[in-house]
């Protein structure tokens, strides 16, 4: 039988799946998996309480397959005239390699802080730095065999 997941998590580590059908019981799991994690997450987290988390998560019959919320930090800018590509490396190289590590073969990119347009800034430039971004991104997630996808933002979210 195929289960959807749709869970909630409690406090304990007690997560409820909602499925379809009868077969649906509790699992249990440890308090750091109680809530599970976006890679902005996991690539802020510390190398203990990464290890931690991957040895959990890894332990557990739960699988990662993709990571969402990849870019979350207010000073990794894409578009824009503050834009550092180093810094964005800097950060998606050790970031693919915990997504990787944790069993992602795919992280979302929506990220809507670090690809919004300024206001008076270019849209011809911004897609030019968008693109610059995505080859550069597509290069480092390669190296981990990763694929990186783009979330289609509703334009509440994003410009």
């Amino acid at each position: 039988m195929r289960f959807r997941w749709i869970a909630s998590a409690s406090s304990d580590g007690v997560v409820k799946p909602k499925c379809a059908g009868t077969a649906c019981s509790r699992l249990v799991l440890g308090p750091r998996l109680s809530s599970l994690r976006a890679a902005a997450d996991i690539a802020a987290m510390s190398d203990d309480d990464f290890n931690d988390y991957s040895s959990d998560l890894l332990a557990s019959p739960l699988r990662c397959r993709s990571l969402n919320s990849l870019i979350r930090r207010s000073d990794l800018k894409v578009v824009g005239n503050d834009v550092s590509l180093s810094a964005v490396s800097d950060y998606l190289e050790p970031c693919f390699g915990r997504c990787k590590k944790v069993g992602a073969s795919v992280v979302v990119w929506g990220s809507a802080g670090s690809r919004n347009v300024p206001e008076g800034f270019s849209r011809d430039r911004a897609w030019e730095q968008i693109a610059t971004y995505l080859h550069m991104a597509g290069e480092l997630a390669k190296r981990h065999d990763l694929t990186v996808a783009i979330e289609q933002l509703r334009h509440q979210e994003s410009n």
